[in-house]
């Protein structure tokens, strides 16, 4: 009855892993984006450019739930999907400017949970060396 009801959703209202949330960006919306747009022969990718507002209401429309009213949250949250567009600006796989995104946008045949995984793995491990490589400071200084 549920699914009759509601489709195939893939959020609910909590905070989805950021590596699904990447995967389902990448792998079904993406993909309906880069649909028609020619190639860059010279690097190639697909050039996206996409607002943070598009892709949370596509994600929304799509795989998660739209606004209802005061009461009803809005599935999966602009926070979240930020958080995800930003992921990937730190994978050097897009730029940022304000709301806006430049996807360097490549259909693979590879597992995009995995790779986005690692490189999730790799990036938190990179930071985590960064800041150890601090010196430490005094309190109140």
């Amino acid at each position: 009855m549920l699914i009759v009801e509601y489709g195939d959703r893939k959020f609910i209202d909590s905070e989805p892993p950021l590596v699904y949330l990447l995967q389902i960006i990448w792998d079904a919306l993406f993909v309906r984006y880069a649909s028609g747009v020619p190639k860059d022969e010279e690097n190639g990718w697909i050039p996206l450019k996409v607002s943070l507002a598009t892709v949370t209401s596509d994600l929304q429309q799509y795989f998660g739930f739209v606004s209802t009213g005061a009461r009803s949250p809005e599935v999966p949250r602009p926070s979240f999907v930020r958080k995800a567009l930003d992921a990937l600006v730190d994978f050097k796989i897009a730029e940022r400017t304000k709301d806006e995104y430049f996807i360097k946008y490549k259909r693979t045949r590879a597992d995009t949970l995995k790779g986005f995984g690692r490189l999730l793995f790799n990036l938190t491990n990179k930071k985590a060396k960064a800041e150890a490589a601090k010196p430490p400071r005094l309190p109140g200084i």
